[in-house]
């Protein structure tokens, strides 16, 4: 019996063979969106603060020229991941009309040792900061007068 996959809103990348350019993208691969497909490149990055990132492009699948247009987004390594099973990318990525949805990526390995990206689309979420403690309120301190605070039997 053939097993029927459910592929909305999910995105994966392969890395790619034989680069043959520095231009061409290191991975590629397909991205469904609310049941539109896509083409996804990635381009590994590095910013100049040192920090590497996945820069991502993704085109609608279509045979119109004139519709296919490169939305761009961005995927940066988890620094924490809370869980063995919690994603290792985030990011966003930007379609039309400004429209935002997140992604999640799980870095995987085939069964024959082969490297690959799983990401799962979400509708978009602006990070939350951390939210800061309240400030105690502090106490006003009572300052004993200076004849209480060097009242000592001790003379100078």
């Amino acid at each position: 019996m053939d097993q029927q996959w459910d592929n909305t809103n999910t995105a994966r990348l392969f890395p790619v063979e034989e680069k043959k350019k520095d231009s061409w993208p290191d991975e590629k691969g397909g991205m469904d969106i609310d049941g539109s497909e896509f083409w996804l490149s990635s381009w590994h990055r590095t910013a100049k603060s040192g920090v590497e990132y996945r820069s991502i492009a993704a085109t609608p699948k279509t045979d119109d020229p004139s519709a296919r247009r490169n939305f761009s987004g961005v995927l940066f390594r988890v620094r924490e991941p809370s869980s063995e099973k919690a994603p290792t990318l985030e990011g966003n990525l930007e379609l039309e009309n400004g429209k935002k949805v997140s992604l999640v990526g799980w870095e995987r390995i085939s069964k024959v040792g082969n490297p690959w990206v799983s990401i799962k689309v979400e509708p978009y979420q602006e990070k939350s900061k951390p939210q800061q403690e309240p400030q105690q309120q502090q106490q006003p301190v009572q300052q004993a007068s200076l004849a209480e605070e060097f009242d000592d039997d001790i003379p100078w």
